[in-house]
């Protein structure tokens, strides 16, 4: 799908003349601003169309469980074959943008307590599947070869995790969105969160896979902050920390010393960095 392409179909559907300005291109999904109230998107390929099925019905379940503001879709179909949807576009900045203040600290807290009373069996029907913690001893490992190949000196065993073998401190798994980053959460100008974006990575799992998001968008200190009021249990919470001090570690590693393009190195380092404070 092409710019024209894009501006096309979305003028078909809101019945006028509408531009269409490219957002992002890659593998997952094509995104583009539908004139100033709109956005559109399309997956290119089976495998994620079927994830852009899956999360509109979503969507249109968790306004009922949520309290922050999820995309609503305007019309959704497909196009070659493929799924595209166009939501409405909700108002705010990405949360690096905006101001971090008391309300968007309380506003997590409670997106972590909403996700945590979603009923796992209404969304398993949806087909959101379920996604489990990586072998955390491995992790570990490689956590510490990262940050020796980085040349950088930190234990990562506490108060990082009190356990990392993986057996013991098991939690019933929640809803988690899977893919918490800043250009994913929206805030207005008092720092109230106004959006929620990009359920496509939604999961059934162990909160501290929204913890690790969250470490790596307000760094540890706030995120741990927050997933103590939200009464995230200790031991995922800790590991939460874990995940984000190892996973940043390595894609760093991988972008520095072994040229695999795991991201920008800016936002690497300032990933990693959030990770330890």
């Amino acid at each position: 799908m092409t710019s024209t392409d894009a501006a096309t179909l979305a003028s078909e559907v809101l019945d006028k003349a509408v531009p269409a300005r490219p957002i992002s291109s890659g593998g997952d999904h094509r995104s583009w601003w539908i004139g100033k109230h709109h956005v559109l998107r399309w997956t290119p390929d089976p495998s994620t169309s079927q994830r852009l099925q899956r999360e509109i019905a979503l969507r249109r379940w968790l306004p009922q469980h949520l309290h922050a503001p999820v995309p609503t879709a305007v019309a959704d179909g497909t196009w070659h074959g493929h799924r595209w949807v166009l939501d409405e576009r909700l108002p705010g900045h990405d949360l690096d943008e905006g101001p971090f203040t008391a309300r968007t600290h309380t506003d997590l807290v409670q997106l972590l307590s909403d996700l945590a009373h979603c009923a796992v069996t209404d969304v398993t029907a949806m087909g959101v599947p379920t996604r489990s913690l990586p072998d955390l001893p491995q992790l570990l490992e490689a956590g510490l070869a990262a940050h020796r190949a980085l040349g950088i000196e930190r234990p990562l065993t506490p108060p990082a995790t009190t356990d990392v073998s993986g057996h013991g401190g098991k939690h019933a798994p929640v809803l988690v969105h899977a893919d918490v980053k800043s250009e994913h959460l929206l805030v207005d100008a008092t720092g109230q969160l106004s959006g929620v974006l990009d359920w496509s990575d939604a999961a059934v799992g162990e909160v501290s896979l929204d913890v690790e998001g969250l470490v790596i968008t307000v760094g540890a200190q706030k995120a741990t902050q927050i997933a103590h009021q939200a009464d995230i249990p200790a031991t995922a919470l800790k590991r939460g920390v874990l995940l984000a001090r190892c996973h940043t570690a390595m894609r760093l590693d991988a972008l520095l010393n072994r040229a695999e393009p795991s991201g920008p190195e800016l936002l690497l380092r300032r990933q990693h960095d959030l990770a330890w404070n």
